[in-house]
This record gives C-alpha cells, structure tokens and sequence, in this order.
C-alpha cells in the first residue's frame, strides 16, 4: 500500500500493473463475451415462450464465450447461458409432462364429439 508520503513503491506498482495486464480483455474477446450475455439472456426469455429456440440461442452464446476462459466476463456469460439452456431444457419438460397430456385429453374430447354427433 501507500508509505507515509502517499506514494507506491516500485514493488507495488509492479504488481499492480501486472494484475491489470493479468485481467486486460481484448476488445474483440470483449464483443463475444457481450455477444454471449446478449444471447444467453435472449435464450432466457425465449425459452419460456419457445424452448427450442431459448436452448439454441443459449447454447450458440455458451459457444461463443467459452472459446477465450480467461476473463471474469467468461463467467458472468457461462451463468447467464447456463440459465437459458436449464430454463428452455425445464420448460420442454414441463410441456411434455403437463401440457402434452391436457392437449391429448382435448383432442380425444374432440374426437369423441365428432363421433356423437
């Protein structure tokens, strides 16, 4: 830290200037990481409307961000594509188990209808 003067010893700027060139991101690593955010938080939303499309959105931003893992930005678009694909994969299944069999009932409902009538 600081001496009494307010100043840094060369040891300390050192090392932080090597823990700032440890975290520096490239800006063309920085568009991924974003382009990756964007699309996990896209396949976000989707996945509760269109499952297939949230899972294939999240899963090309999962892509994208995973080619460079040296950046926290990595992690911040890892979580948010991670949630995109459970929440497409979770709301598929919800369809299948829940939905599936209503709209297999109506249709039978339906079907039986036609008949009688």
């Amino acid at each position: 830290m600081a001496n009494e003067q307010g100043f840094f010893s060369a040891e300390e700027m050192n090392a932080q200037k090597a823990q700032a060139q440890q975290n520096f991101v490239p800006a063309e690593q920085r568009k991924q990481y974003i382009v990756g955010i964007v699309l996990g938080a896209l396949g976000f939303v989707a996945a509760f409307f269109i499952p297939i499309i949230g899972l294939v959105l999240s899963i090309v931003g999962m892509v994208l961000t995973n080619k460079h893992k040296d950046s926290h930005l990595t992690k911040v678009a890892t979580i948010v594509c991670v949630l995109g694909i459970l929440s497409g994969i979770g709301n598929w299944i919800y369809g299948i188990i829940v939905v599936a069999p209503q709209m297999m009932e109506q249709m039978q409902n339906a079907a039986n209808a036609a008949n009688a009538g």
